[in-house]
């Protein structure tokens, strides 16, 4: 080989180093929102019940980050952020109508209601026409299971061993400290004979509510304990019941409490 020939293959590998490292940094801020949807990719090597386990553990969290961007939908905003807006609802939403059926995990009704309103912010897109569509398509699927055409999984019922798992979220980083100390004070001494667990804070930027949201029928009464402390460290929180869209759902462990402050969550002393 002619030292030409080296230089010419240098320089394409040079070029081919060039893309990949173009198309890495492309695929980077997509991976660090669709994260769960990444993990898909993973389960082509797995066995068929490897795959069913990912597919409940990613059922769940597609359908709550879904629906938690309701606040950012309602939000006055430019046609360029919409079409971002209605594009990630595309690709969630595509993902969920495939997950939670192989899961036999049901999809709630508010995931169609949120695909409706992501249209509506722009309903001259290209992106609207889809979502509409997909709408009326995941409304269809949730009747279906409502009159019986689908087989839901039974409840998984609370036992007294299972720990109470209290996790934090805020929307301002100035309230981690406050939300932290909050947490520490939930989980001491025990939740109704359940040992309390403090999982830590998270910053979300769908709009809080003050609010302790209980996903399970049989978690009600530490749900309700919990909102008793809050008022008593000084937080007014209202109790958020939503067992009737989680009960069923596997992909939800009894136990998890949530706990939604918007600033300020603390009422004056």
């Amino acid at each position: 080989m002619n030292e030409h020939s080296r230089l010419d293959d240098l320089d394409a590998a040079e070029k081919r180093a060039s893309i990949r490292a173009k198309n890495a940094s492309i695929a980077a801020p997509i991976f660090a929102f669709f994260g769960p949807i990444a993990l898909l990719g993973a389960t082509a090597c797995f066995t068929k019940a490897e795959k069913l386990a990912k597919a409940r553990l990613t059922c769940l969290p597609l359908q709550m980050r879904l629906i938690d961007m309701n606040g950012e939908i309602a939000q006055p905003k430019s046609d360029t952020r919409a079409d971002i807006l209605q594009q990630k609802v595309i690709t969630l939403t595509s993902v969920i109508r495939v997950v939670c059926p192989d899961a036999g995990l049901p999809i709630s009704a508010s995931v169609a209601e949120t695909a409706i309103a992501a249209a509506a912010i722009n309903p001259n897109s290209n992106s609207a026409k889809s979502l509409t569509e997909t709408a009326n398509q995941l409304s269809k699927t949730g009747n279906e299971a409502a009159s019986g055409n689908q087989v839901l999984p039974a409840p998984i019922p609370t036992k007294p061993s299972d720990p109470v798992r209290i996790f934090l979220q805020i929307n301002d980083p100035a309230q981690r400290a406050a939300a932290t100390d909050l947490g520490q004070k939930l989980s001491t001494p025990p939740i109704n004979s359940r040992i309390a667990a403090f999982q830590g804070v998270e910053r979300v930027d769908a709009p809080a509510d003050n609010s302790v949201r209980c996903f399970k029928e049989t978690d009600l009464p530490a749900c309700e304990e919990v909102v008793a402390r809050a008022r008593q460290a000084g937080y007014q929180l209202t109790l958020k019941d939503l067992s009737a869209r989680y009960n069923n759902n596997a992909g939800v462990r009894p136990g998890n409490v949530e706990i939604w402050l918007s600033p300020p969550a603390k009422s004056s002393q």
